[in-house]
């Protein structure tokens, strides 16, 4: 799956699966880190969500201003 997503060039290839044999190995060694990790990017990407759901739906096409990093 990685490598269908990296592209054609075996550099991106040989990074995706770095990436994924990094994140496997995470999860194996360190569960409770890469569920927190997993988590923590999940709640980012909901806020960010919602905060583009609110533009598109007030029409305001200019960034407002950052939701605050947690």
């Amino acid at each position: 799956m990685a490598r269908n997503q990296a592209g054609g060039g075996i550099l991106d290839q040989a990074k995706a699966a770095a990436g994924a044999k990094v994140a496997v190995k995470l999860v194996c060694e360190h569960p409770l880190i890469a569920t927190e990790l997993a988590v923590a990017g999940a709640a980012r990407g909901v806020r960010v969500g919602i905060e583009e759901t609110g533009r598109r739906l007030t029409g305001d096409k200019e960034k407002t201003e950052d939701l605050p990093d947690r």
